[in-house]
């Protein structure tokens, strides 16, 4: 599988650090998901003061 061959070279201490590094770059992606951006709309009907207040 790619991932395992970039994971290999990235794991190998006789590598370079610049194929290491492209390892890693490649490898990234599959590993650590990138956040996605969610958009909310609310209609908030209480205050901030009333939310306090029913804290009382």
């Amino acid at each position: 599988m790619p991932l395992d061959y970039m994971l290999s070279i990235l794991r190998d201490e006789r590598q370079t650090e610049d194929n290491r590094m492209w390892a890693a770059e490649k490898a990234a992606p599959y590993v650590h998901s990138k956040l996605a951006s969610v958009e909310m709309t609310a209609n908030v009907t209480v205050s901030h003061e009333d939310a306090l207040a029913g804290l009382e």
